[in-house]
C-alpha cells in the first residue's frame, strides 16, 4: 500500500477547512505499524491545534490524535503484533495523525482493543482516559481518602472517577445535573450541580465539613485556585486545565 485519504490542514482556522486528499505513504520504519482506520476521535486538541496550529506543522499536516482500526502493515523489527488486530492508538502531535484512511504509529503505542469493547468506545478512550489516569497518578493515596473532582461529566472526568473509585478513593463530585444518577449509580458519596452558587458548601457537608485530600480540577487554573482552602494541610491539587501560576496563599498556612 503506497497511498491512503487524509483530511488535510492548511493554515490555523476550523475544522470545516480542511480538505480531503490523496497523500503518498512512505514506507514503515521498523518499529512502525500501519493502522486501516475504523473510528476516529474528535478531541479538544484537535479543535485547537486546528484553530491555532502547532510550532511543527506544515501546509498538508493530517490533524488527529486519537484513533482506532486494524494493523494492515508491520515495521521489520515488530514481531509481537499480528496482522488484523483491533487495536487503539494515541498519536505524537509532530507527525501526521488520525484524520486519514490510514495512520503510521509506533508499535509501543497502541493499546489492544478487548472484543466485547466496540469499536466507537475504543477510539474514545486514548485522550481522556491517559488524562485520567495522569492525573490520578500524581496523587500520593486513594484508598479511603476524599477525592474531589470537579468537571466529573467530562469525557476526562468519567475516566476519573471510575478509576478512582477502582483505588478506593471516597469521591464527591460536581457535574451538570444531567450527570448526577450516574454519578450516585456508580458509588460517588456526594454530588452537586456546578451553576449552584453552594456547589463547593453542599459537597464539603457531604464530607461532615472535613477538608478534601485530594482535589482533580478539569474546569480552570482560575476555579483550582479558590478551591485550594478546601484542601487539607498536605492535601494535593491537580490541574489539567491550565497551572496555579503561583503560591496564593499565605507562608506557614498549609503544605499542599
Amino acid at each position: 500500500m503506497n497511498h491512503t485519504q487524509a483530511w488535510c490542514w492548511h493554515a490555523p482556522g476550523e475544522p470545516t477547512q480542511l480538505t480531503l486528499a490523496d497523500l503518498p505513504l512512505a514506507p514503515l520504519a521498523p518499529d512502525e505499524v500501519l493502522v486501516a482506520n475504523r473510528v476516529i476521535a474528535f478531541n479538544p486538541v484537535d479543535w485547537k491545534l486546528i484553530e491555532y496550529g502547532h510550532s511543527n506543522w506544515q501546509d498538508g499536516q493530517v490533524p488527529g490524535v486519537d484513533g482506532m482500526g486494524t494493523i494492515v502493515a508491520l515495521g521489520a523489527n515488530v514481531s509481537h503484533l499480528r496482522l488484523g488486530a483491533r487495536v487503539a492508538y494515541h498519536t505524537d502531535l509532530r507527525h501526521h495523525g488520525s484524520f486519514a484512511r490510514h495512520t503510521k504509529v509506533p508499535a509501543r503505542a497502541l493499546l489492544p482493543v478487548p472484543d466485547a469493547l466496540s469499536d466507537e468506545a475504543a477510539a474514545a478512550l486514548p485522550c481522556p482516559g491517559l488524562t485520567a489516569w495522569q492525573a490520578l497518578a500524581k496523587l500520593p493515596r486513594l484508598h479511603g481518602e476524599a477525592l474531589l473532582i470537579t468537571g466529573a461529566g467530562s469525557s476526562v472526568g468519567r475516566f476519573a472517577v471510575q478509576l478512582a473509585l477502582q483505588q478506593g478513593a471516597r469521591v464527591f463530585a460536581s457535574a451538570s445535573s444531567r450527570h448526577h444518577h450516574w454519578l450516585k449509580q456508580i458509588g460517588v458519596q456526594g454530588v452537586a450541580d456546578y451553576r449552584d452558587p453552594d456547589w463547593l458548601a453542599t459537597l464539603q457537608a457531604a464530607n461532615g465539613n472535613e477538608p478534601f485530600e485530594g482535589i482533580i480540577d478539569l474546569v480552570s487554573s482560575q476555579q483550582a485556585e479558590s478551591l485550594l482552602p478546601a484542601l487539607g494541610y498536605y492535601g494535593h491539587m491537580v490541574t489539567v486545565l491550565g497551572r496555579i501560576p503561583h503560591n496564593p496563599l499565605p507562608a506557614f498556612s498549609h503544605c499542599h
